[in-house]
């Protein structure tokens, strides 16, 4: 099924963005709260889901190579190569309860 990112995220209970790219590149998983920023905007992430877990499909306009080609970047401006959304209740919940307790 084609969607983007925010809309699938937007259809789950726990939504968890899973993201990896240049200045991250073993990836981090955030959940997905009111106050979360990535330095790209879901909505314009398009992919597929499949097994109940979004891939992003459009991250690259070109040849792949290290600086051109790709068209996100995080809140440094670092190339974003991977992006997945999915359902973590677990994660979403720690995450959310840290944040509680912090902000």
């Amino acid at each position: 099924m084609k969607t983007n990112a925010q809309e699938f995220a937007n259809s789950i209970d726990f939504p968890c963005v899973f993201w990896a790219g240049n200045g991250c590149p073993g990836g981090q998983t955030v959940a997905l709260l009111e106050s979360t920023e990535f330095g790209f905007d879901l909505s314009e992430i398009e992919g597929e889901v499949t097994d109940g877990i979004f891939n992003a499909t459009n991250l690259a306009s070109g040849p792949k190579t290290y600086n051109c080609g790709w068209r996100f970047t995080d809140l440094r401006q670092n190339i974003v190569y991977m992006v997945q959304v999915f359902n973590n209740k677990g994660t979403w919940e720690s995450q959310k309860a840290e944040y509680d307790a912090t902000y």
